[in-house]
């Protein structure tokens, strides 16, 4: 927040666009979607006036990621990622291009529609495989785990999950990245008849989660208590109880090697 005054504070522009992109991200991942999504629209309104297409672009790509989809929003969520891909197509930028294709691809499964989904996630490869952009390549592997969980193809699934985790300790890791993919995976347990895996792997995210004052977003929410309600349903509250807290106990290391281990 110093930062971004300073910037306004100066008339720098660029500054002021890369730090409200950050601030947005980091609010949302704390619940605060409501200042996320102000902090997006500024972004949007200074790109716009600077007239910078990929600047623009990216300031699209969080006001529709972190002010709207995140909070369930997809409608104006859509317009926002459409945008952002129409604009990065034009300048041909690898990053900017795969992660707003990925962004986009995972919407349309969120609404249901896994044939675009799959199509904008194959998409999204082609630039980030190309440019080696490992910070784009761990989600579109993540929103592959989903979409391929969505159809029903649980161990498909759990490799993109294991694969995006590889890919995030390959970049450098940082740690709100880990906590999703651990989330697929104990969906995928739970899934599999691993009731024990599932609720180990769910409680070791959320702990992680904790410990870093995020939360679980509104639009997963509901998939995420269907969930939990099986691995509980699955094993009864007690052994639940127990396996939640194994998880619980882990660190990231711990736990990022449990997920990466055979199944159970």
């Amino acid at each position: 927040e110093d930062a971004l005054q300073g910037f306004r504070a100066i008339g720098g522009l660029w500054g002021t666009c890369y730090a409200l992109r950050t601030l947005a991200w980091y609010v949302a991942f704390q619940g605060n979607y409501n200042q996320a999504r102000m902090l997006a629209e500024e972004g949007v309104s200074v790109a716009r006036e600077m007239g910078v297409k990929g600047l623009l672009g990216q300031c699209l790509m969080s006001l529709g990621q972190y002010g709207f989809y995140l909070q369930g929003e997809i409608e104006q969520a859509q317009v926002c990622l459409e945008e952002a891909v129409s604009l990065t197509r034009d300048i041909d930028h690898f990053r900017l291009l795969g992660i707003s294709l990925s962004f986009l691809g995972n919407l349309h499964r969120s609404k249901g529609d896994l044939e675009r989904a799959d199509k904008l996630l194959q998409e999204s490869l082609v630039p980030l495989q190309e440019g080696n952009v490992a910070s784009g390549l761990w989600r579109a592997h993540r929103y592959r785990g989903d979409l391929a969980r969505a159809q029903s193809d649980y161990n498909r699934a759990r490799e993109f999950y294991r694969e995006s985790l590889q890919t995030i300790e390959k970049r450098g890791r940082r740690l709100p990245d880990v906590p999703p993919c651990l989330d697929g995976l104990g969906m995928v347990a739970a899934r599999l008849d691993l009731p024990q895996r599932g609720t180990k792997l769910f409680g070791a995210a959320q702990a992680l989660r904790g410990r870093m004052g995020m939360v679980i977003h509104p639009v997963d929410q509901a998939e995420y208590d269907q969930h939990l309600a099986l691995l509980r349903a699955a094993i009864g509250e007690a052994a639940f109880s127990t396996a939640w807290d194994s998880g619980t106990e882990m660190n990231a290391d711990e736990a990022i090697a449990y997920a990466l281990e055979e199944d159970d």
